[in-house]
């Protein structure tokens, strides 16, 4: 963990040292070859940090303790950087045309990424002195106000978006916005948990407006999402109702572990010092010979995957019946058992579906949820399939919808009535549109042989595209 923290100092200094003089120094003609050095540091930073994230996030409280001081000293810091960074910026809108908006550069996800280092470091007392619990929660609390991963978009704020796992999805409701817990909102919660419940956190009052600030946001629902945030809650209240005038903190001397790795990378240098370091680097490292490497390493890479597909379609084979098909549906019928509380299925009938080429794909919305998708009809694989096998009126099981790696189910229940004799066909859905991402819709006839059975006559599928403005 050692190197990592120094590779993440390293990168941070010349991020903001050294890459700025950079651009300074650049000339138009060299401003890509900048751009790009800016880029790989950059990028390189990122994994690191997305590295101590994985590495934290999959330990145990007992691995987190064996934590080396210097490394968590330096990893706080820096996670508080990158959270005070957070919680300065301008928020509340997502640029549609500006690449460079504060909420689609590498700051952006380095401080996503930060939270959730943070929550880890929270969750053992052992790793952060006082100083930093204290200041860490301070910098938590105003994300709670500004919710810098839900974003409306500058030019239509009916569009609300929100940042998970390094990308903004497609838009949401204002109720998911409102109301449901965000992922990177769940570690602000755990965080604050951690250090706001520590019976070691110091409350007074001038810390009242904290609790406060905090609080306002603990709404049922919120705990109904997290349910750990109960006892939060009931320190919150309990700060809220108390008279802290007359509490006294007892003096007390604290030691603090101080940074040594970015110390050691700033505290000799100076504004000569980066500028020299900045001409140097462009000058020897980032020149004309460094970029037409660059030119070369990307055109090997593109011919490789150019030879690569070109090897992998040769070696494919041709479309037969053997193939796997796209879309593939099962029957199953419920099994009788002596055991009421048991319920298993057994599959009776397997129909195998391609994409029908003659019949052009549909346009559907759905009038609930503003779905928009694109309803195709189906072609069996086999010319008789589907045709020849009969179900019978009476009928229980479930029918299951295989596409795309995804599995969608429905019970199939068949009976004979009143209501249904002068029916010739009857039609089955399988799946919701706007939760599922497709839908199946299958046609049963009454089998023209007679007698009380149906047969599969017309088989679509239904796939969701966008949500309908």
């Amino acid at each position: 963990m050692e190197t990592l923290v120094v590779e993440l100092a390293r990168a941070e200094t010349w991020r903001d040292e050294c890459a700025p003089r950079m651009r300074a120094m650049s000339t138009p003609s060299s401003m890509t070859t900048t751009s790009y050095a800016i880029y790989l540091v950059r990028y390189h930073e990122s994994v690191v940090c997305n590295l101590f994230e994985l590495v934290l996030s999959g330990c145990s409280t007992s691995a987190l303790d064996e934590v080396e001081d210097d490394v968590a000293a330096e990893l706080a810091d820096y996670c508080l950087r990158r959270i005070v960074w957070l919680s300065a910026r301008e928020g509340g809108e997502k640029s549609d045309d500006d690449d460079d908006s504060a909420s689609t550069t590498p700051d952006f996800t380095l401080s996503m990424s930060a939270l959730a280092i943070a929550r880890c470091l929270a969750a053992s007392p052992r790793l952060l002195g006082q100083t930093r619990r204290d200041a860490l929660a301070e910098a938590l609390a105003p994300l709670l106000d500004s919710k810098p991963w839900i974003q409306r978009e500058r030019h239509n704020s009916s569009i609300i978006k929100v940042y998970v796992d390094g990308s903004w999805t497609e838009d949401i409701s204002e109720w998911d916005a409102n109301t449901r817990v965000q992922k990177c909102e769940a570690q602000v919660w755990l965080a604050l948990r951690s250090l706001l419940c520590d019976p070691a956190f110091a409350w007074d009052e001038t810390r009242k407006s904290l609790a406060a600030r905090v609080r306002k946001h603990l709404n049922e629902s919120t705990i109904d999402q997290i349910p750990v945030l109960r006892d939060l809650k009931h320190v919150l209240d309990e700060v809220m109702v108390r008279n802290l005038d007359g509490v006294h903190v007892a003096s007390r001397l604290a030691i603090e572990i101080v940074p040594k790795y970015r110390r050691a990378l700033t505290q000799n240098g100076s504004a000569e010092y980066y500028e020299s370091v900045a001409a140097i680097m462009l000058r020897e490292r980032f020149d004309a010979i460094f970029m037409a490497s660059i030119a070369e390493d990307i055109l090997s890479t593109c011919e490789m995957t150019t030879d690569v597909a070109a090897k992998t379609t040769s070696a494919a084979p041709s479309s037969s019946s053997g193939d796997e098909a796209p879309v593939k549906i099962d029957i199953l019928r419920e099994r009788k058992t002596l055991d009421s509380a048991s319920t298993s299925f057994d599959t009776v009938h397997v129909f195998e579906y391609d994409f029908a080429k003659d019949r052009a794909p549909n346009e559907v919305r759905a009038k609930t949820s503003h779905t928009r998708g694109l309803r195709r009809a189906l072609a069996s694989r086999s010319s008789n399939d589907g045709a020849e096998v009969e179900l019978p009126c009476a009928f229980d099981g479930k029918i299951r919808v295989n596409f795309d790696a995804r599995t969608i189910t429905a019970p199939l229940t068949l009976r004979r009535s009143a209501t249904t004799e002068d029916k010739p066909s009857v039609w089955i859905t399988v799946g919701a549109l706007a939760v599922d991402g497709f839908a199946a819709q299958l046609r049963l006839d009454r089998s023209p042989r007679g007698g009380d059975a149906y047969v599969v006559r017309d088989v679509h599928l239904t796939i969701a595209v966008t949500a309908a403005s």
